[in-house]
């Protein structure tokens, strides 16, 4: 299923484009503000038990995500990333990588050549690193976001691997990681 999210935000009371979003009574629009303890650069605890419970609520539902779940992920997530994650589900560019120890993780198509490598708290992508970790102002990318609403409502393919290709999967992760986090630059010091 498609999600209009012009349709769904102006039913929750936004107007689209308009800038301003008025929730339905019980939820607050905490976009612009941070909470102290994002200043960990880790999600805060009850942040993660929060988004767990949400997840939770939607596996429960069945394979369709309801409005009430929508207009739960919309009071914590930014919408643009919300919509891209629901886009990324819809053109199934989400699949659970299972190896045959039980551990797991997520392929996230991406504009690249390879796709992301995530995790269930972690992605390597820039946004992440950057909105996340270095100044934290969302929860999740749309990578992650994707992964975990294709995960609870059902909508990711699940590819069983053997523990070898589960390590190949995550040395690619790694090679990732070390282009996507820009590294200090460091002046080389002067020979005497």
């Amino acid at each position: 299923k498609k999600f209009n999210m012009s349709a769904v935000a102006s039913h929750a009371g936004t107007t689209p484009g308009s800038g301003q979003r008025h929730y339905p009574r019980g939820f607050a629009d905490a976009s612009h503000r941070k909470h102290a303890s994002f200043n960990t650069g880790v999600i805060p605890l009850e942040s993660s038990k929060l988004v767990d419970c949400i997840f939770d609520d939607i596996s429960s539902e069945g394979s369709e995500l309801s409005h009430k779940a929508l207009l739960r992920l919309m009071a914590i997530y930014k919408q643009n990333t919300l919509e891209a994650a629901l886009s990324l589900v819809d053109k199934g560019m989400v699949q659970k990588l299972v190896a045959a120890s039980g551990r797991s993780l997520y392929l996230v198509e991406g504009s690249g050549t390879q796709p992301y490598v995530c995790f269930k708290h972690y992605c390597p992508c820039y946004y992440y690193y950057k909105n996340v970790i270095n100044r934290p102002e969302a929860l999740a990318c749309k990578h992650i976001l994707a992964a975990r609403i294709g995960e609870a409502l059902c909508k990711i393919e699940t590819l069983k691997a053997s523990n070898e290709d589960y390590i190949n999967w995550m040395r690619t992760q790694e090679d990732a990681v070390t282009g996507a986090i820009p590294t200090p630059r460091r002046t080389p010091k002067a020979s005497a």
